[in-house]
């Protein structure tokens, strides 16, 4: 093989790499992770160890990862909210919330696991896809506060604004 094929041939999959990266990188700022703290108390929406311990865990320096979720949005607008501790879905049946373990991959969890993040005056809230109820909870982390709340009072989990990869918070 002649050096000036060999080149030719080399600079062009030197240039596909870049091309390549470029792709798949943008479409990483869609999903990241995510904070919700609630609008009028201190708190975070935390899942400590799993199942039904759904809470407003207020001290994040005893179990770091507790109140971080991974954000993951659907092809039908929803979001799959991934806890960082447990890996465990966000779920919710009727006023009950609580985490599951679930195929947490776009589109790979039930309509039950799928939350709608809508914007709010106040920040952003979380909407269950199934029953159409807000994520609500109360002002004592001790207890596993947090429910669905099928009145929309537009004053909980959304005090700030989630931060996803690449996102530019003013």
């Amino acid at each position: 093989m002649n050096i000036k094929r060999m080149a030719k041939r080399t600079g062009v999959a030197a240039a596909a790499v870049p091309m390549l990266l470029a792709a798949t990188a943008g479409s990483a700022h869609a999903d990241g992770t995510v904070t919700w703290s609630m609008n009028y108390y201190v708190g975070y929406l935390s899942d400590i160890s799993g199942g039904h311990d759904i809470t407003t865990y207020a001290d994040t320096s005893k179990i770091p990862m507790a109140h971080v979720w991974y954000d993951i949005q659907n092809s039908d607008g929803s979001w799959n909210e991934v806890n960082a501790n447990t890996g465990w879905c966000l779920t919710s049946y009727d006023t009950s919330v609580y985490t599951e373990p679930c195929n947490s991959a776009k589109d790979g969890t039930n309509w039950y696991q799928r939350w709608y993040e809508i914007k709010t005056n106040a920040g952003w809230k979380l909407q269950s896809r199934m029953s159409g109820y807000t994520l609500d909870g109360g002002a004592d982390p001790t207890t596993n506060n947090v429910y669905a709340n099928p009145t929309d009072y537009g004053n909980s989990f959304a005090g700030t604004e989630p931060v996803r990869a690449g996102a530019i918070v003013s």
